[in-house]
């Protein structure tokens, strides 16, 4: 309909006669305004003075209230007016759609018939009747909630009546939740957060089964403390008698940290077919990270739990389901020049069946002086030293702490006495002080201090270095493969032994690896590819509000950069140098790029000059009695070969391979392989191969298999997971894993079966959820359970 002439209602209503029987119309469009409101429309007629009716495309506008109709009538006195078909109101709670809308615009209210709404996070729900109270509330009868646009809901709330506050809750009364047509569930009320930030509140309610502990119902309950921390307590009901009590705090204590406490407590009462006596069980984590200053950091991590077998009877995982320990550590790390400072403590529980060790430092620190330049002379000075109260205690362990004090210098001198050699001779002295031992008489108890004192002397040498570029058909060079030869020296003659024996081993700081008077030789070669460097994210936001899971910026790592494995600057000069690679693009400014190692392999061996590394030993059995005794054959010097070999040609792809071959078997000794591939398109897959030959007649043949895969279908709607770990000397599948989801617009689906099979146990579990968009996992069903 086409729009042309507009004029004021209000001039109109100034010249018309007054009273009730006058009346006038145009026929025209009209823009028509008055003190308070504004209005548009195809046609208007004045009913009186101060009564106004317009018709076609109506748009009324007043105190920030937006009403559409194809009719609408308004009394600019009583500011109160009426539409009716096809209206649509929009207000500070959201935006209504119905027939027909009673409105007064002084008081902000208004009553609304046949309507639909549309409030934040998605929330749809269609009403019989609804009154607008405030700017902030609003009441409707007879009601559907939902987040499905579909015509029949895969999902929704039907209620007597609900009480909408703005950007908080809606109070609903006689809720009944369907699937479909079909209820599912009803409670008299429930308080349902509809604002996009953090709202306290019951969350709903979650059932549940387990072979283990019987059918379930959990109920939660989230406050909001703050804007920047928050709480979950939840209550785990079983229907064997088991009760479950959690609890989850998280907070950001400042701009620049985040911590996070989760505790669990179990009054675990079985079913009558799972073996184990009714026990008490629980699990405690606290975790934070926070910076300080530019180089300053603070992590902890505690964990704390009732058993050994906590993790492998209610974890999915499986690295930690099958790690029997408990690790509870914090880190403070300050840097400040060529100083680290590393202030730690730790505890580890080790879970051995009935017996349990622990371990405790309290406290250690540590000093770290990277690679120095000692004036204008040709020494490098580095050193690692540290002071620590220790504990160890267990069957078999002294009762009692002890300190050590450690003191590990290291002096290299690198140097290139030709363009294509470099070597580095280096000096490295530890000393380590324990302020107790082992009895030598008694190893069950402390005896007097001991100090322990060692000299390392290693020599490295690396050349001669040959490397070609090969050029593409603009002549840029892309490729550059270089070789290395290398070989290093190394010299060790160890402590006395029975001194050693003395020293309570506690970290790598107290094992040794006995004489060395030996040479490791080999070659490296490494494939550099020049690729367009990717363009820096943003600089991540560090503090500010929890919102949804509680995620922060991320926290930089507490390692400082590693000077190279010579200790010589520029060492590795040649393979970062652009000049080598030349580029018409990144010299116009087209594109930055840069060399990146996309290939790296090396073949490794070690020569001993005082002892043996390689033995041929088989059982033989000599006299014919049939007793076979190990009996060595053969011995060598050598050592086996070490291949590694490490290729990366894109973000996205890897793969990693160890091989180690035995030269006097003849065979391979060991191997392992790993690689990944992920697109973003079609999933990921992860794959490992670990195998060990039994050659030393001692350990027993071992290939283990492991592999994880996901990808989706029908644009991600459809996804599928697979989690394999198979021991091919066992032929035995240990750990499988499946998981099928289905998401549509409003819901998602999943199933998921887990199966393990170790020797002494077995366990078997099957998962089916239920996650409705904008509330969560409403049903959370486990069957399964264990057994040995």
């Amino acid at each position: 309909m086409k729009r042309c002439a507009a004029f004021l209602i209000g001039l109109a209503m100034v010249i018309l006669p007054g009273g009730g029987d006058l009346a006038g119309e145009t026929a025209t469009p009209a823009i028509s305004s008055g003190d308070d409101f504004e209005a548009h429309a195809d046609s208007m007629r004045a009913i009186t003075r101060d009564r106004f009716e317009l018709r076609g495309n109506v748009t009324f506008k007043a105190a920030g209230i937006v009403i559409q109709a194809d009719r609408l009538l308004y009394d600019r006195v009583t500011h109160r007016g009426e539409a009716q078909g096809n209206v649509l109101y929009a207000q500070a709670v959201g935006r209504l759609a119905g027939e027909r809308i009673l409105f007064n615009i002084e008081e902000r209210t208004a009553e609304m018939t046949q309507v639909t709404g549309y409030l934040e996070q998605g929330i749809i729900f269609r009403a019989a009747r609804l009154l607008q109270i405030d700017d902030d509330h609003m009441r409707i009868e007879q009601a559907m909630f939902t987040t499905c646009t579909q015509p029949v809901p895969y999902w929704s709330f039907r209620v007597s009546s609900a009480v909408i506050v703005r950007d908080r809750y809606a109070h609903l009364f006689n809720p009944r939740l369907k699937a479909g047509p079909v209820p599912v569930f009803y409670s008299p009320y429930l308080l349902f957060p509809i604002k996009a930030d953090r709202a306290t509140g019951l969350l709903l309610p979650q059932v549940g089964f387990s072979d283990r502990l019987g059918s379930s119902l959990s109920n939660a309950f989230f406050w909001a403390i703050a804007r920047n921390q928050d709480a979950t307590f939840f209550m785990d009901n079983y229907s064997e008698g088991s009760v479950g009590l959690g609890v989850e705090h998280r907070l950001l204590p400042s701009a620049r940290g985040r911590s996070q406490f989760s505790g669990y407590f179990l009054d675990e009462k079985g079913l009558d077919d799972v073996d184990g006596p009714e026990r008490e069980r629980w699990n405690v984590r606290y975790r934070l990270q926070q910076k300080f200053g530019r180089k300053g950091q603070l992590l902890a991590d505690f964990n704390l739990v009732s058993d050994g077998d906590y993790f492998l009877d209610f974890s999915r995982d499986l690295d930690r389901g099958s790690d029997p320990s408990a690790l509870s550590r914090a880190e403070y790390v300050v840097g400040r020049g060529y100083l680290i400072l590393n202030m730690r403590m730790e505890r580890r529980e080790q879970f051995f069946g009935d017996d349990t060790v622990v371990q405790s430092r309290l406290p250690e620190a540590e000093i770290r002086l990277r690679s120095r330049r000692l004036g204008k002379s040709p020494l490098y000075l580095s050193m690692v030293s540290s002071a620590a109260i220790l504990d160890k205690s267990g069957t078999g362990f002294p009762t009692g702490s002890y300190g050590r004090v450690d003191i590990f210098p290291s002096i290299s001198a690198p140097m290139s006495p030709a363009p294509w050699l470099d070597v580095t001779p280096s000096l490295q002295l530890r000393e380590t002080y324990y302020t107790r031992a082992l009895d030598p008489d008694d190893p069950a108890r402390f005896g007097d201090a001991l100090a322990r004192e060692f000299m390392l002397f290693d020599t490295q040498f690396l050349g001669p270095r040959l490397s070609r570029i090969f050029f593409d058909e603009k002549g840029n060079g892309r490729l550059k493969s270089t070789i290395e030869p290398r070989l290093t020296y190394r010299y060790l003659r160890s402590p006395d032994s029975e001194e050693n024996a003395r020293i309570l081993r506690f970290d790598e700081i107290d094992l040794l690896p006995g004489d060395l008077n030996e040479i490791q030789f080999g070659v490296v070669s490494r494939l550099f590819a020049r690729k367009v460097v990717r363009t820096p994210a943003p600089a991540e936001q560090e503090g500010g509000e929890i919102q949804g899971d509680g995620s922060q910026a991320s926290t930089a790592g507490l390692e400082a950069p590693k000077p190279s494995s010579t200790g010589l600057p520029g060492v590795l000069r040649e393979e970062n140098d652009l000049s080598l690679l030349p580029s018409g693009e990144e010299k116009a400014g087209v594109k930055l790029t840069s060399p990146v190692e996309i290939m790296n392999v090396s073949l490794t061996q070690r020569y001993s000059f005082d002892r043996t590394l390689s033995t041929d030993v088989q059982f033989l059995d000599r006299d014919g009695d049939g007793v076979e005794t190990l009996e060595t054959l053969a011995e060598s010097h050598l050592s086996s070969l070490i291949l590694d070999a490490r290729v990366n040609p894109s973000r996205n792809t890897s793969l990693d391979a160890r091989v180690g071959y035995h030269i006097l078997e003849n065979a391979v000794s060991d191997a392992s392989f790993s690689a990944s591939l992920f697109h973003p398109s079609y999933g990921f897959l992860r794959g490992s191969w670990f195998f060990r030959n039994g050659l030393d007649g001692q350990t027993l043949n071992s290939s283990r298999l492991r592999v994880n895969g996901g990808t989706s279908f029908l644009r991600h709607k459809i996804s599928v997971a697979v989690s394999l770990n198979y021991d091919a000397s066992l032929a035995r599948l240990q750990d499988q894993r499946y998981r099928v989801g289905y998401d549509t617009q409003c819901c998602g689906f999943a199933v998921e079966v887990l199966d393990r099979d170790f020797i002494g146990t077995n366990q078997r579990e099957y998962r089916f959820v239920i996650n409705l968009r904008g509330i969560g996992n409403f049903l959370d069903l486990q069957n399964g359970g264990s057994g040995q």
